[in-house]
């Protein structure tokens, strides 16, 4: 027989029925609750094309997973926690609940570290970054390299043809924009690059596909079923811009 819910919390210093509300004088203390990272999908709606907010599809959730498959090791290998429960949060997520008792003992600020120190990306439109700087600095951070080994491999299918992310203008110029900063802040080794990449994005952005050109920046893309009729041709362009810009990269390297 399955059960029909887990309750994990904390250990307190008080029984719980003896805690006090906001206006008593006693107020239990956790003493020891575990570690739990927290995944909602709206945390992915700077890069997902498919959904946003709160709206879920099969395809933005391979999101989730590909979090997992980054997360899971870096819990094992890099902190030797033994006893992951992954759960779906009831909305548009999942948590994964840490019970080892190094992590259940854990105060605030080993707590933030340890998210610190798994958090890599920046969920920002605006930033012309995509990682923080701290992993930038130093390209052998063990999680970053764990991290691009597991998604490499899947981007090309998953985010360039499913999502189509370069058939939208705005992911172009983005792309671009940490690309030209990348540029800047490394012109020893990349500054051959530099001169052709202006007008590579005027080309990526004029490429279209059998008539479809990308979808303008200055409009809000709507939700886009990736069954859609449509589909099959976003990707296709998705792809070819793609293309472009791997072909100059390994060219003029």
């Amino acid at each position: 027989m399955n059960p029909i819910r887990i309750d994990i919390g904390p250990v307190c210093d008080i029984p719980p029925e003896a805690n006090k509300n906001a206006l008593g004088e006693k107020k239990a203390i956790a003493e020891e609750r575990e570690y739990v990272i927290d995944i909602d999908m709206n945390d992915y709606d700077a890069i997902r094309t498919c959904c946003s907010g709160a709206s879920m599809c099969q395809s933005c959730w391979k999101y989730i997973s590909a979090a997992y498959k980054v997360l899971e090791p870096s819990l094992i290998h890099d902190f030797g926690f033994e006893h992951i429960l992954w759960v779906f949060s009831g909305r548009r997520g999942v948590h994964a609940w840490v019970c080892d008792e190094r992590a259940r003992v854990m105060d605030n600020h080993i707590r933030s570290s340890v998210t610190e120190y798994l958090s890599l990306a920046i969920a920002n439109e605006k930033s012309d970054r995509l990682v923080k700087d701290s992993v930038l600095r130093d390209f052998n951070y063990t999680l970053f390299n764990r991290s691009y080994a597991i998604l490499e491999p899947i981007f090309d299918d998953f985010m360039v043809r499913e999502q189509a992310y370069f058939y939208y203008d705005k992911n172009v110029i983005r792309v671009f924009q940490v690309l030209q900063r990348i540029i800047k802040e490394d012109t020893e080794n990349l500054n051959n690059i530099a001169p052709g990449v202006g007008s590579l994005e005027q080309k990526v952005l004029a490429c279209n596909h059998q008539g479809l050109a990308g979808f303008p920046a200055a409009r809000d893309a709507p939700n886009r079923a990736v069954d859609s009729p449509t589909s099959g041709k976003e990707a296709a362009l998705s792809g070819e811009r793609w293309n472009m810009i791997l072909r100059y990269l390994e060219t003029e390297k």
